[in-house]
């Protein structure tokens, strides 16, 4: 057993009673996986984003879902913020990145990759999944300005598929971590 002592002092704090809202119910969809989950707070709405796939994760033409909240208990029905489209060797697969808000607009970032190899294959573990051998990794971007309508995908040329949303430093730039290949 390994017991580890803090001297670091323990104040006394409050229990916060957790509540939770189901954005959206894979059992009654044929879009069966939900992953890569982002929050971002636009003009007093909440925006919630998240990775869309039919059977497994990062399988070829999953795409993002995105719901608003002007509470954090009730939400919208689940729209498609973007739609897996065709790459150089096929549909490609989307990844939900995050939110940034500035001088009044919403950007939403969206990875995108494609597979070299497209066949189901089975590694060592058991674990199956269609796609392999990740290409053409991309970083996009859709913006709005009323929280409603979202631009198309801007390709902002940068071989990027983050794992999580961007962060503001203190110098204003923005920071965002992933892979080339998968997030």
């Amino acid at each position: 057993m390994i017991h580890v002592r803090s001297t670091y002092p323990v104040a006394p704090h409050k229990t916060l009673e957790p509540e939770q809202s189901c954005l959206y119910d894979a059992a009654l969809h044929p879009w069966h996986f939900c992953h890569h989950p982002a929050l971002g707070v636009f003009r007093g709405r909440l925006y919630a984003m998240w990775s869309n796939g039919r059977e497994g994760e990062d399988e070829i033409g999953q795409r993002v879902l995105y719901a608003v909240s002007a509470d954090g208990k009730s939400w919208s029905a689940p729209k498609a913020l973007c739609e897996a489209f065709y790459g150089v060797k096929g549909i490609n697969t989307l990844t939900a990145a995050g939110f940034h808000v500035y001088d009044g607009v919403l950007t939403a970032y969206v990875g995108a990759y494609e597979y070299a190899c497209m066949e189901r294959l089975t590694d060592s573990h058991g674990f199956s999944r269609v796609g392999s051998q990740c290409v053409d990794t991309r970083l996009y971007a859709l913006t709005s300005t009323d929280g409603e309508t979202f631009s198309s995908p801007r390709d902002l040329g940068v071989a990027l598929c983050p794992n999580y949303g961007p962060r503001k430093l203190k110098d204003g730039r923005l920071l965002m971590t992933g892979n080339w290949a998968h997030a």
